[in-house]
């Protein structure tokens, strides 16, 4: 595939969950076009996120290429918002977002051919528009690494005892406390699997902000501690209660605990 092409935030609000054949099939389907060979088996192995390899030269100059859209299963969710900001932006039809916000964009240019498109570049307040690779695996091979976009690694506010942890994610009703004290033990020395038995019961809170946070933070954990765990048990009952969480963003992380697991 390629090297090192995704960023692996522990929040990344691009990352959608696993790509199946019937999300395929819709988003194909709502869009009315034949997604790109390359970029269907690209988000096979990650459905959209914030890219490490994060610019592209474009009439000699670098233009960041924040994120690539995954394929959602709801009209907000990934390259299913082309039809909205293409009214909203007043950006030419036949097209499929793939990248950008605001006034610049990266699209599949179907006005080219109907079968693997050319990526197309758009930047309204300029107005520039101009094509900047012949398909989207060229694309692909074109990015790079601008080391100087701004990096940032997320810090808790406080630090936390087990107990304090265990009475917040008991209480449920704290947000900040509840989030801010596991991403303290995303970094800190903690059995990890009593934090995973935590994490589980916080699937329960139906505040729908609380559980994406707590999630990232506790697999951040177990991609750093993974041989640390004195069984898998605490991963097997955590995969249940992310499979069909009402969340997106929780359910993305489904196939990552199945891999830890085996």
């Amino acid at each position: 595939m390629v090297d090192r092409l995704w960023e692996h935030e522990p929040l990344d609000k691009y990352e959608l969950e696993e790509l199946t054949e019937d999300l395929l099939i819709k988003a194909e389907k709502s869009l009315n076009v034949k997604l790109p060979d390359f970029y269907v088996e690209l988000m096979r192995t990650q459905n959209g996120g914030r890219l490490y390899k994060n610019s592209i030269e474009i009439s000699k100059m670098n233009v960041i290429v924040d994120h690539l859209l995954g394929i959602g299963s709801r009209g907000n969710e990934g390259i299913l918002i082309t039809p909205y900001m293409v009214k909203e932006w007043d950006l030419p039809n036949d097209i499929v977002l793939i990248s950008g916000d605001g006034h610049s964009w990266f699209f599949l240019d179907y006005r080219q051919k109907e079968e693997e498109p050319c990526v197309s570049f758009s930047d309204t307040e300029e107005n520039i528009e101009i094509i900047i690779a012949s398909n989207f695996k060229e694309f692909i091979d074109k990015l790079s690494r601008d080391s100087e976009v701004n990096e940032f690694e997320l810090v808790s506010e406080s630090s936390y005892s087990t107990g304090q942890l265990e009475r917040e994610v008991e209480k449920g009703d704290d947000p900040f406390l509840i989030t801010d004290s596991f991403l303290y033990y995303s970094v800190a020395d903690c059995n990890l699997d009593w934090l995973v038995s935590q994490a589980i019961i916080v699937m329960d809170n139906p505040d729908e902000f609380i559980a994406p946070e707590v999630m990232a933070y506790t697999m951040k954990k177990v991609a750093n501690s993974e041989r640390k765990m004195s069984d898998r048990h605490s991963l097997v009952s955590l995969a249940e209660k992310v499979k069909d969480h009402n969340s997106v963003e929780v359910r993305k992380y489904y196939k990552r605990i199945l891999n830890y697991i085996k």
